[in-house]
């Protein structure tokens, strides 16, 4: 009996937290068929803009330029990714000490976060006018202003 009340338990939450994680990518299909009103009042159905919205965005931006840019961005960023990531994995392997130990759990920790968890804090403190705002977070509010003005450059320019 209690083996089936947390089989029931674990499928329910299971059930919510797909439902959570997919939402989002099926509230991006349906609203890029619907007008910019329609979204703006939460309408969750499938509209007949599509083909307008993908033209205004054609008129808006080189969307081949913007694609290739991605893929561009996403492979460079892999590649590397993976080449430091081996080293740096090969290098804790070898190197087994108390400090590297630390750094590891250490870098571990920090890889844990999301990335939207730690812009969000970022972007409201860059707002912040108070004389402790700009001290302590000096040095976030550079990374948001270069962050920023990378997606302006990319957007505007393109990286061809």
């Amino acid at each position: 009996m209690n083996v089936k009340l947390a089989t029931i338990f674990k499928y329910t939450y299971l059930v919510v937290i797909s439902f959570v994680s997919i939402f989002p990518f099926a509230w991006m299909i349906i609203s890029a068929t619907n007008s910019s009103k329609d979204v703006s009042m939460g309408k969750m159905t499938f509209g007949s803009e599509f083909m307008n919205n993908l033209a205004k965005l054609n008129e808006t931006v080189d969307l081949r330029t913007v694609i290739g840019n991605s893929f561009k961005i996403a492979i460079i960023t892999t590649i590397l990714a993976l080449l430091f990531s081996s080293m740096a994995g090969y290098a804790f392997d070898i190197y087994k000490t108390r400090v590297t130990n630390l750094i590891f759990s250490i870098l571990l920790l920090a890889m844990m976060i999301p990335f939207v968890a730690i812009m969000v804090p970022l972007f409201r403190n860059y707002h912040c006018n108070t004389a402790y705002g700009d001290c302590i977070f000096l040095d976030a509010k550079v990374f948001c202003q270069r962050y920023v003005g990378f997606i302006k450059i990319t957007k505007n320019e393109g990286l061809t």
